[in-house]
């Protein structure tokens, strides 16, 4: 009779302990942040979800903000790439209309943008928090400029407003109608979102594909996305 032996899991390192503690920190504060508001929130609810104390919060970051900033910035990192993504098609018709699609989602109600929204008013009363701010913000529609500079330049088309303006104000157009959506849900239905964005690329020369219509906005709550960019909420 032949005798097999397990072979005992491989001890993780202290970096990679460490590394594990802060995913877990990250994801649960995604969480809380969505659940209770950046202001509602606090250290001692993320430790509890997550599985930890206080002090593994604070030996990881050093603040509220702090973990706040990153659970923001993987956030928009997420986005980012979903973004980035399109331009690589070589199709530029069904690149503006994939881009144009991930648009009108962005500007469906979501709780990530009213927690940016809270901390941005937190942001404008403490210079730290809003210098930060500025620095995600800067990088992410620097990235999502020179992709619509590269697009731009495809096509044969020069607007009047560079490509990180119109960035800019695409971006701002999506988070003005989900902000209006979480009050009044009635107001960014009807594909208003894409017309809306229709509209404004068309004043620069870029008619869009048809697309079919949005299904109707959902009035059930938003949640913010996890840390790690996956919705694990089908999960058991």
């Amino acid at each position: 009779m032949s005798v097999t032996t397990d072979t005992p899991p491989r001890r993780l390192t202290r970096d990679e302990r460490r590394a594990r503690t802060r995913e877990d920190l990250l994801q649960a504060a995604a969480a809380v942040f969505g659940r209770r508001g950046y202001h509602g929130a606090s250290l001692d609810e993320v430790a509890e979800a997550a599985g930890y104390t206080k002090g593994a919060v604070y030996s990881n970051f050093g603040s509220k903000e702090e973990l706040f900033l990153e659970v923001a910035e993987r956030h928009v990192e997420n986005i980012v790439k979903m973004l980035l993504g399109v331009f690589e098609d070589a199709d530029p018709d069904r690149r503006l209309a994939v881009l144009f699609d991930h648009a009108r989602n962005l500007a469906s109600v979501d709780d990530f943008v009213l927690l940016d929204m809270e901390f941005r008013l937190y942001a404008r009363r403490h210079p730290e928090a809003r210098e930060k701010l500025q620095q995600r913000d800067n990088a992410l529609m620097q990235g999502f400029g020179a992709a619509l500079e590269s697009h731009f330049q495809q096509v044969g088309v020069r607007p009047d407003l560079n490509a990180e303006q119109i960035a800019r104000t695409v971006w701002a157009l999506a988070d003005g109608l989900a902000l209006q959506g979480a009050t009044d849900p009635q107001a960014v239905q009807q594909g208003l979102p894409g017309l809306a964005l229709r509209t404004m690329l068309k004043g620069i020369g870029l008619t869009l594909p048809e697309l079919p219509k949005p299904s109707v906005t959902s009035t059930a709550e938003p949640r913010i996305a996890p840390a790690n960019g996956h919705d694990n909420s089908s999960s058991s």
